[in-house]
């Protein structure tokens, strides 16, 4: 071996301390950045034992130190992120929320693999109080929506009551004629049916029934609500084309959405040249998607943004709940309805489902 000089021998110390130097303060710098996020920072290698803590995560410590809690596990002190921390892999492509209960707390919390193997970091932050605001927020709304409903229920009510009234106090006089009284009655006995009629829809859509979804076949479940509408308007031509594996939904319920977006296309036809309906299915990775298309006049601009309110309607009569009832029933089976107006003419209602909002169903011939 070529024995260093004298000047080689210093110079390659000299070098070897300034670059511990400069790690030192590049480790100083990283932990004052550390402590300078108002959020909690653990790094953790693979065995979960922690390698880096930042100051916020010893706020909520007292008593503990860095000293101490490096090398440890970290569910020895945060025991309410162990189980995300299992199912690490699914954990880290969202954001999670825990409930720390011994400590009072909500923490909101993000894990995310670090690279070259070094670990996983988990980053969490106090969310209590935003929680409890959003609360707050969603009771509001909870609450302006109820009043808003009872306002619209009230409106849509106050007309046949309105003719029954005025019927029945016509009865009450002894003059009548029997036709005049007989016509009287059929009102009454009209105006008690659009009572009836409205208050059915508009249970359906405040408490609707919970799904119960089966593996439908899509082709044969079009058909049976097809099959009575072809019937009542032979002048609409109406194509249906999805494909043959298994469409999980509540029967009843799918039914009575696809009747609500068919029959609006339909009367939406009354005066258009060569009327036609399409039913398309279009798949996604993770989504499934039915769309409804006429070559109608489409739907007046002022009413795109509101044709799912409940009780908005453009039609001379009708409760305004057909479209809003589609959208609940359709949320309740993970599937989204949306509707616009087709550049070239027509509407499009756009049915789009969640592949694993029933997850857990399986096709009935699948024995795996």
């Amino acid at each position: 071996m070529v024995k260093l000089s004298r000047t080689a021998e210093n110079r390659l110390l000299f070098r070897l301390i300034e670059q511990e130097e400069a790690l030192r303060k590049a480790e100083e710098i990283k932990y004052r950045v550390f402590d300078w996020i108002d959020a909690g920072l653990l790094v953790v290698n693979h065995d979960g034992r922690i390698t880096t803590v930042n100051q916020r995560t010893l706020d909520w410590l007292p008593g503990h130190d860095r000293n101490e809690m490096v090398g440890t596990r970290f569910d020895a002190y945060f025991p309410e992120f162990l189980p995300f921390w299992k199912d690490r892999e699914l954990a880290c492509l969202r954001r999670n929320m825990v409930i720390s209960t011994h400590r009072g707390l909500v923490f909101g919390f993000k894990m995310t693999e670090l690279p070259e193997n070094q670990g996983w970091m988990i980053l969490f932050s106090d969310i209590t109080e935003v929680q409890r605001l959003e609360r707050q927020v969603k009771e509001m709304e909870k609450l302006a929506s109820v009043g808003e409903l009872a306002a619209g229920l009230a409106h849509e009510m106050k007309n046949p009551l309105a003719g029954i009234k005025t019927s029945l106090q016509l009865l009450l006089s002894d003059d009548l004629e029997k036709e005049f009284s007989d016509r009287l009655s059929r009102v009454i006995l009209r105006d008690i049916d659009r009572l009836d009629f409205l208050l059915k829809d508009f249970l359906i859509f405040a408490r609707p029934k919970a799904p119960e979804p089966s593996a439908l076949d899509l082709a044969t479940e079009l058909d049976h609500v097809l099959m009575p509408l072809r019937l009542q308007y032979p002048g609409v031509t109406i194509r249906a084309q999805v494909r043959d594996e298994p469409f999980y939904f509540d029967r009843n319920q799918l039914h009575q959405i696809l009747i609500n977006l068919v029959v609006n296309a339909l009367q939406a036809l009354e005066n258009t040249e060569d009327p036609n309906i399409s039913i398309l299915e279009e798949r996604g990775q993770s989504t499934r998607t039915l769309v409804i298309a006429d070559n109608g006049p489409g739907v007046a601009e002022e009413m795109v943004d509101k044709c799912f309110d409940p009780f908005v309607t453009s039609k001379a009569v009708g409760s305004g709940l057909g479209l809003a009832i589609a959208r609940r029933l359709a949320a309740q089976n993970g599937t989204f309805i949306d509707l616009s107006n087709i550049p070239t003419g027509g509407t499009r209602a756009v049915l789009v489902q969640d592949l694993s909002f029933f997850r857990t169903q399986k096709d009935p011939q699948d024995t795996t």
